[in-house]
């Protein structure tokens, strides 16, 4: 005798709604990460803003902000060559990946140096976004800097879109406007 469970289908329903809600939320998270630094970027004068559309150009203009920023307080720069640096060595390892993968000894060594670049472009990312951050809202930095290593920055660089950029503005803090 065959019995029907009634919520069998329900439960794989749940699971394509859950999915499909966190697809929706990673496009609108990366809308609102665009739309913020085209905007901060348009605010800075730093030419082809329209890099923040295009996935690994968006971390390039962020470091290039960054950069930017550091220069201004009398830092040196670094963010772009490290961003780039890393970018490269990820691309790498990502077309050499099927060739290392199964090999026993050569294929662990392999995942931990990839899994090492992994972190050091989270770690990149994130320098990128605190100067950032310092330069258009540096009463805020670290709470955005927090919302960068949770991957949410889209939410704060879309907060802070229309600010006047510390180094634009000069030594003193512009006055932001409220939301």
């Amino acid at each position: 005798m065959h019995f029907f469970y009634p919520f069998y289908y329900d439960y794989h329903v749940t699971w394509e709604l859950l999915g499909a809600l966190a697809s929706l939320a990673g496009v609108a998270l990366y809308v609102l990460r665009a739309l913020g630094l085209y905007r901060m970027s348009k605010n800075t004068g730093l030419g082809r803003a329209w890099f923040a559309w295009v996935p690994f150009l968006h971390e390039y203009q962020c470091a290039r902000m960054g950069d930017r920023a550091r220069k201004a307080q009398g830092k040196t720069e670094f963010l772009c060559s490290l961003t780039i640096a890393v970018g490269v060595i990820a691309v790498a390892g990502f077309v050499l990946r099927p060739i290392f993968w199964h090999i026993f000894l050569v294929g662990w060594i392999f995942r931990l140096a990839y899994s090492l670049v992994g972190l050091c472009w989270l770690v990149a990312s994130v320098l990128a976004d605190y100067w950032l951050y310092t330069d258009f809202e540096p009463s805020m930095a670290a709470l955005y800097t927090i919302l960068s290593v949770l991957r949410l920055d889209g939410i704060a660089k879309f907060l802070i879109r229309g600010n006047v950029p510390v180094g634009v503005a000069g030594v003193c803090i512009p006055k932001q406007p409220k939301y």
